[in-house]
């Protein structure tokens, strides 16, 4: 039976990985109830391993919910435990503050429902590696281990995903390659060359295909991958069906597949909730293919 440091560490490991959280995100990730959630984290707060501000989760309407962070005891407690370049990193990166919280969030909304897939069905287990995880080291020019560069004629563009996630299914021993992207419409679909536009996005990710750039993770997961499918998780569903009708505008967005939070939570990650290439005239499919597409249970 692990020890109270040890599970401390652990607990607090698990709040440093995920960077933003609320009271029902951890009590999903403790697999407790919220009664229990809520007191092991008023204890974490008095003892300054957490930090509390009050938040309204838009996935969960009614009362408000702490924003729950690392606090300064809860850093040096993991920081104690790394050495060297780990601890390097993890100061590097735990110290970058996470300014847009509910982009933060959504994306760990995405990260829970991943999560909810290998509880649920053992025949899955997956991976999900953040750019703001502070348990990897960051590349030589500073950004995210998992940022990317492609050559858009002639000029060099570095991007960096919302997260690159990885489904393994042990009956076929088959591994599956995803990157997704957190859409709060915050980016407009398109605009000028000075302007950060979704249609930028898309360009990258489709050199990164053609490139096969995304072909430096089979060393890191030892598979072989054909391609990858770009998974955007919007934030309600005016936005998923914008941004729909813009990528069944093209065919070469094959790989694109749109969502919204409510298919999400309503049905999880393996339904039949994604919009292949956009295309609303075509049903909605699994990520895991018609064969295994599945219901989940809501996270709770």
């Amino acid at each position: 039976m692990p020890s109270r440091k040890s599970k401390l560490l652990d607990d607090l490991k698990l709040i440093a990985e995920y960077r933003v959280l609320t009271s029902s995100i951890l009590s999903f990730l403790w697999s407790c109830s919220m009664r229990t959630a809520h007191y092991r984290i008023s204890r974490f707060a008095d003892e300054s391993h957490i930090l509390l501000r009050p938040h309204q989760d838009g996935y969960r309407p009614g009362k408000p919910q702490n924003l729950i962070e690392l606090g300064p005891s809860g850093i040096e407690v993991i920081a104690e435990s790394l050495v060297g370049k780990e601890q390097e990193a993890f100061y590097s990166t735990i110290n970058n503050e996470i300014f847009h919280k509910d982009h933060e969030l959504l994306t760990n909304l995405f990260r829970l429902h991943l999560l909810q897939l290998s509880r649920q069905n053992t025949v899955f287990s997956s991976e999900f590696i953040s750019p703001n995880t502070p348990f990897l080291p960051r590349s030589r020019t500073g950004l995210p281990l998992i940022a990317q560069e492609v050559d858009i004629n002639g000029s060099t563009r570095s991007f960096v995903p919302d997260g690159v996630v990885m489904i393994f299914h042990s009956k076929r021993d088959r591994h599956l390659l995803f990157f997704l992207e957190s859409d709060r419409a915050n980016e407009p679909l398109n605009g000028d060359a000075s302007t950060a536009t979704l249609q930028k996005k898309f360009e990258n990710y489709h050199q990164y295909l053609v490139s096969g750039g995304y072909k430096r993770y089979e060393k890191k997961w030892q598979c072989s991958f054909k391609g990858f499918r770009l998974l955007v998780l919007c934030n309600d569903t005016p936005r998923m069906k914008q941004i729909a009708r813009f990528v069944s505008q093209y065919p070469t967005l094959d790989y694109v597949w749109v969502t919204d939070t409510t298919q999400l939570v309503n049905h999880g990650i393996g339904a039949k909730i994604w919009l292949r290439g956009g295309n609303a005239s075509i049903p909605l499919q699994s990520i895991l293919g018609s064969e295994y597409a599945c219901e989940l249970p809501p996270v709770d």
